[in-house]
């Protein structure tokens, strides 16, 4: 029995990558060479398949009248009916293109076996300790809980609480609030210098 890591890749002999999600299943690949998210659509993954639809409904909206007497019955004059139109255009006219060149089998991306590899090579995954402490990009503390991720830690010095609201823990952000409340209250029971 052979055991896979997580966001490891294959070619699969249908014709498409796919990564393994670190669980039991191999998660398809967009068909778009270079792309590593998971797909969607008609093999492709969100982005891919927005971009290619915007511009397939650029390319339709200047065909022939010939090509668009078909969806004639179907256009008005309301914005509504005629975004429905356009994309009744784009699923009659290139469903069953887009699904015709997914399921091309197409030979693994040079990236995958270039010499020097361009995707980063994990050959000793790293470990961390539960309850390990590390600054973020921002500067704000963290919080290792052991299962996998990084808990954000109060802001207030020393404290070793998780985060829960404005980055405070709770007691430390109830202590701020009965500060702004009771300074909010003093500032109105004290006299203008006007009276």
């Amino acid at each position: 029995m052979s055991f896979h890591q997580r966001d490891e890749i294959r070619w699969n002999k249908k014709g498409y990558y796919e990564r393994f999600d670190g669980k039991k299943y191999w998660r398809k690949l967009c068909v778009v060479e270079g792309c590593m998210k998971r797909a969607k659509v008609l093999n492709w993954c969100k982005r891919h398949y927005t971009e290619q639809k915007q511009k397939t409904l650029l390319t339709s909206t200047s065909t022939p009248v010939s090509q668009q007497s078909s969806v004639s019955s179907l256009s008005t004059s309301t914005p509504s009916d005629s975004i429905l139109s356009s994309n009744l255009l784009f699923h009659s006219t290139h469903y069953h293109h887009l699904q015709a060149v997914s399921q091309i089998p197409m030979p693994p991306p040079s990236y995958l076996y270039t010499s020097t590899p361009t995707l980063p090579i994990q050959s000793q995954p790293v470990y961390h300790v539960r309850n390990e402490i590390r600054l973020n990009k921002r500067g704000f503390r963290e919080q290792y809980d052991g299962i996998g991720h990084w808990r954000p830690l109060c802001i207030y010095d020393q404290c070793m609480k998780r985060a829960k609201k404005l980055s405070y823990c709770k007691r430390h952000y109830t202590k701020l609030m009965n500060e702004n409340q009771l300074s909010a209250s003093v500032t109105k029971n004290e006299p203008t210098p006007s009276e």
